[in-house]
Order: structure tokens, then C-alpha cells, then sequence
């Protein structure tokens, strides 16, 4: 018969590892873990956490802290003992005090008995006494050792399951997050600090935990605004977008002028999903910026806000020579709806031929009397292109008084591609 104990008196502290451990015994031992203070993390694979094994005892006891215990399989953790081989054997789980998080058998102010028929535990407010307490003087006054409660060190341990990308431990991620997460705005400086990593993992998961926290994080992430680093702030932005308080406006608004692209990208991004029309002017003058992927932002913010002011500015872009800000400038004016179907039909004969081929579409995505009018106008253009954009567009409207327009042409349309559209608008509203 052997013994195998761990006593740890203090400290937030990390028991990490597959199997055969944090309070296992096995072959006619006894292994026990006994943890006295702070925030502890339990993780492993199995036949750990409390496990008797082929006549053994196993015992975990945690006095004090708020602790997470995670394991993968439950059959034989958190409390296992059976009755086979000779003796059998024992596990005893024990947590005495604190707010504590399961993936297992256990359960936050519970008992629970488990399965193999001679385990259990208990997770219950019950502090035993403390021999760290000593006496300061004859008079006998009592003074307390506090506990240490280092919240950085916390979320650093729980950070590191919660960006695990391992299969194994798959089911522990959700719960790691959430323990951070329940740390509120205590937890959100240290989240800060990490979002400067290479790791686009980690960097998702910070933005994950940070939306969880909400509106509670949002003062110290606009104060952060002013950090020199870039990439820390961009992603900042885009946590304040999803978190959607308009108390982060103004710090918002504040970098989209900043120098970097990735900032003024993101603040654009933000202010839209946020949608809080003050941020409109300042949305609005992105969309001449030197640097593509911002104006793209700010053609999305600017319809999600649907600021009027830019619609010229929208309208000009469907021009841009990049591709994916001109389709967004397209979808912005969509959303504003028959109120721009005039700025659009005048654009029609802009002297860049983009504006007036993603203007055909525009006005049909819009669709309508009106919009169809507005394109028909351009049935009897010299480009074979614009024409079956026309056309198209007529298509799009779903209006039926606009197939007369088509019929007009169908006799004399030669363009293989405009005969496609054509077909398609007949076969739709004159079958």
C-alpha cells in the first residue's frame, strides 16, 4: 500500500495533463491533490479528478477559490470507484467553497454520485479552518492570510483552453470562454493587452469573450482607442462594433481619420453595425479615401445608416476601380429605395461607363415603374454591353409594364447576350 499527496497552499494554479493524476490512485495506492487557496484550473483527459482504479482511492480536495474543472471523459473522473477487482475502489471529490464551473460529473453547489457505483463529490460552501491563521498578539486577535486572487494569471490559464484548437479537448472551449467572460469589465485590460497577438485563433476568441462581457467592456475599449498600436485598435473597433453601445461613438468617429487603413476600416465597420446616425458625416468622408478597403467599409456604414449626404458619393463610386467598394455602393443605394432612383438615372450617361453599367443593375435591384423607366432609356445604347444590362435590369424590377420596352428592340436586337436578357424578360412577363 503507497500514499501520493500534493498539497498546495496558495496561488491561482494550473493541473494540467491526460490521465492518472490530480487525486488518482491506482494498484492498492492512494493518491490524493489537496488545493487550499486561490482560483484553481483542473484540466485533463481522464481517470483523473477524484479516481479509484483497480483498488485504489483517489481524492481531490479544493478548499478555497473559484475553480473550473474540466475533463473529457466523464466516466472515470470527478468521483470514480467500482467494485471489481478484489477490494475495488474509491474516488472522493471535495470542493468546499467558491463559484465553480464543471465539464464533467460535477455541478456548482451540488452532490452528485457517479456511475461506477462507489464515486461521488461535492461541491459545497463549507471552509474548513485554516492553518495559516496565526495569532499577532497576546491578546489572541486573529489575523487572516488573504488569499492570492491574481485575475491576470486567471485569464491567462483559462485563455489557454479557451483558444484551444485541440480536438481532445473540444468541449472545454465554451466553458473557458464563459468563465472569462463572467469576470466582466475586470477581465477586459488583460483581453486588451493579448489582442496584439499573431494567432488568429486567439485573436478570435478575445473578440468572442469581449462581445460576451457587452456594454461593460465598452469604457475601457474606447479608452484603448488611443493606443499606438494598429492592429490592437482596428480589432478593438471591430469588437465595438459587434458589441453595438452607442456610448462608443464618439471614440469611434475619433479614428476614422486615423492613419492607418486598418483602423479607419474597422472604426467605418463599426459605426454601421452600431447604427447610430450622428456617425453619418464622419462615415460619409471615408468615401474618398486613398486606400480602397476603407472606402468599402464606409459605402456598407453608409447604407446601414442610410446617410442622404452620401448618396452622390455612392453614386459617383459605382465607378471605383475597385471592384468590391463599387458592388457595396451598389447594395448602400439599394437600401435607400425609390428616394435615389432620379440621382441614379441622371448617372446613367456618366462619362465612366461603370457607373452607368452598375447603375442598370442598381436601379433594377431597387426595382419598380420608375427604376424600370429609368433604364429603359438606355435600350438604345451604342454599347452591346449597357444594353443587356438594361435589359437585365428591366428583368430585376419585376415590373410588367417594362416588357413593352423590350418587346420594342426584340425584333431588332442582334447581340447574342442581349437576346439572352430579352428571353428571359419575355419568357417572365409575355409568356
Amino acid at each position: 500500500m503507497s500514499l501520493g499527496l500534493l498539497l498546495d497552499q496558495d496561488g491561482d494554479d494550473f493541473y494540467r495533463g491526460k490521465g492518472l493524476m490530480q487525486g488518482c490512485g491506482h494498484d492498492y495506492g492512494c493518491g490524493m491533490i489537496v488545493d487550499r487557496h486561490g482560483n484553481d484550473i483542473y484540466k485533463a483527459y481522464d481517470l483523473s479528478q477524484a479516481a479509484g482504479s483497480a483498488n485504489g482511492i483517489g481524492i481531490l480536495i479544493d478548499d478555497r477559490g473559484d475553480d473550473a474543472y474540466f475533463v473529457m471523459r466523464a466516466q472515470n473522473t470527478q468521483g470514480y470507484g467500482n467494485p471489481r477487482r478484489d477490494f475495488g475502489s474509491i474516488g472522493m471529490f471535495m470542493d468546499l467553497e467558491g463559484e465553480d464551473r464543471y465539464v464533467g460529473n460535477g455541478a456548482d453547489k451540488s452532490i452528485w454520485k457517479t456511475d461506477s457505483r462507489w464515486g461521488g463529490g461535492m461541491d459545497i460552501d463549507f471552509v474548513p479552518s485554516d492553518t495559516a491563521v496565526e495569532t499577532a498578539s497576546s491578546d489572541s486577535q486573529a489575523v487572516e492570510i488573504p488569499p492570492v486572487s491574481n485575475i491576470e494569471e486567471k485569464i491567462d490559464k483559462l485563455f489557454v483552453i479557451a483558444s484551444s484548437g485541440e480536438l481532445k479537448y473540444r468541449g472545454m472551449v465554451e466553458p473557458a470562454i464563459d468563465s472569462i467572460a463572467a469576470m466582466g469589465a475586470a477581465a477586459v485590460p488583460r483581453l486588451v493587452e493579448k489582442y496584439d497577438t499573431k494567432v488568429a485563433r486567439e485573436n478570435h476568441t478575445i473578440n468572442r469573450i469581449l462581445v460576451k462581457i457587452g456594454k461593460e467592456a465598452t469604457p475601457y475599449l474606447v479608452e484603448s482607442l488611443r493606443l499606438n498600436n494598429p492592429e490592437q485598435v482596428s480589432r478593438i473597433c471591430r469588437s465595438l462594433g459587434e458589441i453595438k453601445d452607442s456610448a462608443a461613438v464618439d471614440g469611434l468617429v475619433a479614428v476614422t481619420a486615423n492613419s492607418d487603413w486598418r483602423v479607419r476600416s474597422n472604426a467605418c465597420g463599426a459605426l454601421g453595425k452600431i447604427g447610430d446616425q450622428c456617425a453619418g458625416e464622419a462615415v460619409a468622408a471615408r468615401l474618398s479615401d486613398t486606400v480602397e478597403v476603407v472606402r468599402k467599409s464606409a459605402a456598407v456604414a453608409c447604407g446601414a445608416l442610410l446617410v442622404e449626404e452620401a448618396v452622390p458619393g455612392l453614386v459617383h463610386m459605382l465607378g471605383d476601380d475597385f471592384y468590391g467598394a463599387a458592388l457595396c455602393a451598389s447594395e448602400a443605394l439599394v437600401k435607400f429605395g425609390e428616394k435615389v432612383i432620379h440621382v441614379l438615372a441622371d448617372s446613367l450617361d456618366s462619362r465612366n461607363p461603370m457607373v452607368g453599367n452598375l447603375g442598370c443593375t442598381t436601379l433594377g435591384m431597387i426595382g419598380g415603374i420608375s427604376a424600370a423607366a429609368a433604364v429603359a432609356s438606355q435600350l438604345t445604347s451604342e454599347s452591346p454591353v449597357r444594353r443587356a444590362l438594361a435589359v437585365e435590369g428591366i428583368l430585376l424590377s419585376n415590373s410588367s409594364v417594362a416588357c413593352g420596352y423590350v418587346e420594342l428592340i426584340n425584333e431588332t436586337e442582334e447581340d447574342p447576350t442581349v437576346r439572352f436578357y430579352i428571353e428571359k424578360v419575355l419568357e417572365k412577363y409575355a409568356p
